[in-house]
């Protein structure tokens, strides 16, 4: 076994833990499980890391709560941005990460927070926990001059923790977008 492979726990059935894989390349471990005489191995193939095109830190933080009126999930839709919205349609000149985020949690009080987890990216916008949708999730760059410029995503994660949001976005155009925000 290898040391990224760990927290191995056997009781009725067989759990382990994989560290992040931080480097550009993939990686092997082997498992063996055996049982009086029988054996078997398994193997556990973890992917290369994904390194980013574009890193962007955003400062604001927007958002609604739909619950379940148009999905399955519980809807949190939020904007990450350097300056913030003031509206669903409301933009300026900054660049706006659109992310239609689904859970298995209910918002409970007046506050809105945005349930911790990992969102993976849904292409066919079912609305199920867990993922984020692509038929809303978007980024958009308002221009000065006053064009737009609108690319969808085709692949991607979005990782909600303490006080922190981790996406890591596929662009139609390939190019893999970082965005953080911390508030």
């Amino acid at each position: 076994s290898q040391p990224w492979v760990n927290n191995i726990n056997v009781s009725d059935k067989v759990t382990f833990s994989v560290d992040a894989n931080d480097v550009e390349e993939s990686r092997m471990a082997m498992i063996t499980l055996s049982y009086n005489e029988d054996e078997v191995q398994v193997t556990i193939v973890q992917a290369a890391a994904v390194k980013a095109d574009v890193e962007h830190v955003a400062k604001t933080l927007n958002g609604e709560y739909y619950g379940t009126a148009y999905s399955p999930g519980h809807n949190y839709f939020i904007v990450l941005s350097e300056n913030g919205t003031t509206g669903f349609s409301d933009m300026y000149v900054d660049i706006y990460y659109r992310l239609d985020l689904y859970s298995d949690v209910a918002l409970t009080g007046d506050t809105i927070t945005i349930p911790h987890g990992t969102y993976t990216f849904d292409p066919f916008s079912m609305g199920q926990a867990g993922t984020f949708g692509n038929l809303y999730s978007v980024r958009l760059q308002p221009m000065s001059d006053g064009n737009l410029t609108e690319e969808h995503f085709v692949d991607g994660t979005v990782t909600v923790t303490e006080n922190h949001i981790d996406a890591l976005l596929t662009l139609e155009n390939g190019m893999v977008h970082h965005v953080t925000y911390d508030g």
